[in-house]
């Protein structure tokens, strides 16, 4: 597990495979901190991905993200709070992401409430973990679904609290 302390998309996510990918990107708000200018979305674009979804419950980083993208095709946002298994399948069976990236501050454990045959649609996750036991209930849901851990972070400027895991679906 690598050691890292800070929000910069380039640090932080830096262990993802999206290119000519779709992107659904759970939490793409902007971290306050000074060193993230840059948002996960177009961090993700940056990364070749051929399109992101962003959704936020934060209205006023929706606005910033849609004024700053505005016309460009690759980028849609969302203004939404995850707050349900529900929201979560509607946005799978619209989007058809192949990556889903997470960061909704301890709801990530509504992925792990996913029945398998719509967890597996996905081919790539990214998720923060808010806390042990998102955690490991996070290494247990990909591991029962046949996933390969890439790489972990542990978030030292959280106190060691949150932990960032990078999985990608094994081929069977």
């Amino acid at each position: 597990m690598i050691n890292v302390s800070t929000e910069h998309p380039y640090v932080h996510w830096r262990h993802v495979d999206v290119e000519n990918r779709t992107v659904l990107d759970l939490g793409c708000g902007r971290w306050s901190s000074q060193d993230a200018h840059l948002s996960t979305a177009e961090f993700f674009i940056k990364m070749n991905a051929k399109r992101v979804i962003g959704v936020d419950c934060d209205h006023k980083e929706i606005i910033v993200l849609q004024t700053k993208l505005a016309n460009i095709d690759l980028y849609e946002f969302i203004e939404m709070t995850i707050d349900s298994v529900q929201k979560i399948l509607r946005l799978y069976e619209k989007y058809k992401p192949d990556c889903v990236k997470c960061d909704i501050e301890g709801w990530e454990n509504l992925l792990f409430k996913l029945n398998d045959e719509v967890f597996n649609q996905i081919e790539e996750y990214y998720i923060e973990t808010h806390g042990l036991e998102m955690y490991e209930q996070c290494i247990k849901k990909l591991k029962e679904n046949n996933y390969t851990i890439r790489e972990q972070l542990n978030l030292t400027h959280t106190n060691n609290h949150c932990k960032v895991i990078f999985a990608f679906k094994k081929e069977k």
